[in-house]
């Protein structure tokens, strides 16, 4: 019985442990204003790591609705006032490769969770370089700007939500690597002005690198449970031990409920992005 019981003492150790190896793994240093957090994106293994390429989610919110709660379908997300721009800079800890443009494959705008994707040439956007090498400029292509309440992604799967997301609530910044993480910590900024140039809303947030890839749980729309671990080692399904479905009732309180599931990445195969980018 005392063998019995030291094991389980030691399991559930093991599980806080991991537990709270989750919590660290990519937390964010500070987020203000419309930055709720800025975290490793989802279908990276290594996103936030230093010295390695950049792929990074902004997770975005409101004055009226803060945090995770601004994924929540039922509340709409951001626009683009019309005449209007939404300037995302990576402000310091991300070297910028002069090699790869910043346009649009180089960042994503999301709806909410699931990644459910705002293509530029679906809902009517450019993407450029602004004042500094370090900037995107994401600009209406008609002066009508973007209204939020009209932004669903064309997704097929989006289709069937009972409530689709409408807005920007998420802004993924990686696809092309265009970034390297240097140095302790990442900060960026989000930025939205008005056609007179009138800054109306603005957040910022910092994340913290890590100097090895670790276990981390984020919200993805590449697996039938709308969920993926990002392990370190590759990228899974996001499934308990017995492999059953992760128990959710949607992909947004999947974010909110499933932290504690990390056990069920152990054994992918070794995952890693382009080579490390030298200036």
């Amino acid at each position: 019985m005392k063998f019995a019981i030291a094991v389980l003492s030691a399991l559930w150790g093991a599980l806080v442990g991991m537990s709270v190896l989750l919590a660290s793994a990519s937390r964010p240093a500070f987020a203000d204003g419309m930055v709720a957090a800025v975290v490793n994106s989802p279908i990276f293994a290594n996103g936030t790591v230093r010295d390695i390429r950049s792929g990074i989610n902004i997770y975005l919110q409101s004055e009226q609705v803060g945090g995770l709660d601004f994924l929540d379908p039922k509340i709409l997300g951001h626009g683009i006032p019309p005449g209007g721009r939404l300037e995302v800079e990576m402000v310091s800890g991300f070297q910028r490769d002069p090699n790869i443009p910043l346009a649009q494959p180089s960042i994503l705008l999301v709806a909410g969770t699931p990644q459910q994707a705002l293509p530029g040439r679906t809902i009517g956007f450019t993407v450029s370089e602004g004042n500094n090498r370090n900037t995107f400029v994401i600009t209406p292509s008609t002066p009508d700007g973007l209204d939020a309440a009209s932004m669903t992604a064309p997704a097929p799967g989006a289709k069937k939500d009972p409530i689709p997301q409408r807005g920007i609530k998420v802004i993924h910044v990686g696809m092309t690597m265009a970034f390297v993480s240097r140095g302790p910590r990442g900060r960026v900024e989000v930025r939205i002005f008005d056609g007179n140039g009138k800054l109306v809303s603005r957040g910022a947030g910092e994340v913290h690198f890590l100097n090895a890839p670790q276990p981390q749980i984020f919200p993805t729309n590449i697996a039938p449970t709308a969920n993926a671990i990002t392990t370190g080692r590759g990228l899974l399904p996001a499934r308990p031990w017995a492999g059953k479905p992760v128990p959710c009732r949607s992909a947004f309180y999947c974010l909110k409920e499933t932290n504690a599931m990390a056990t069920a990445a152990s054994s992918a195969p070794a995952s890693s992005q382009a080579g490390n980018w030298q200036a």
